[in-house]
């Protein structure tokens, strides 16, 4: 149940991208993947906190797709389904290339059990529950996003490109 609580926020990044922007993205498990070893690298190496962490590897899976994205800005449908999967191809060489001590290489890291709020997450159950609450967090931002001015863009853009700068949008930035 946590693999399928996991896969499913995944799926909410998945349906924003792709439902509501219209951008084909092929390669949704190479940005979780730098999420989840950035956040890693930052608790074995750095000594982050689990909290600190979960964040500075949501900015790393972002950074990580505005490079991605920049690259494929003008592209459309068959080549951008392309570049994503290079997306996937560049993580998997990236992972199994760099040093060991980094992050692992094909054994990965092991980490300690994160500790949120002072709840350490050392049993299924808490694990569970923290994961059914990032969950549920996902889906009502994603919810949010979709009925606020970006949300409406996101579906402008997807439903009429070549019109959405008629109605002011830049649509680069939306896309993006």
């Amino acid at each position: 149940v946590i693999t399928m609580a996991i896969t499913m926020i995944s799926v909410v990044g998945l349906q924003l991208t792709m439902g509501y922007a219209g951008q084909v993205n092929l390669g949704q498990s190479a940005f979780m993947g730098v999420g989840a070893f950035a956040a890693g690298f930052c608790v074995s190496k750095l000594g982050f906190s689990a909290l600190g962490a979960l964040f500075f590897g949501g900015l790393a899976a972002a950074l990580f797709g505005l490079i991605f994205g920049a690259a494929a800005i003008r592209i459309k449908g068959f080549y951008l389904a392309l570049t994503t999967i290079a997306a996937q191809y560049v993580f998997a060489f990236m992972m199994l290339k760099l040093p060991s001590d980094w992050f692992g290489q094909a054994e990965g890291l092991r980490l300690p059990p994160a500790t949120f709020f002072n709840i350490t997450l050392d049993n299924d159950k808490k694990i569970y529950w923290f994961v059914f609450g990032v969950l549920l967090f996902s889906l009502i931002g994603a919810g949010n996003l979709v009925r606020s001015k970006t949300g409406l863009a996101f579906i402008a853009v997807r439903d009429q490109e070549s019109a959405a700068p008629l109605l002011g949008l830049n649509v680069v930035k939306y896309k993006l």
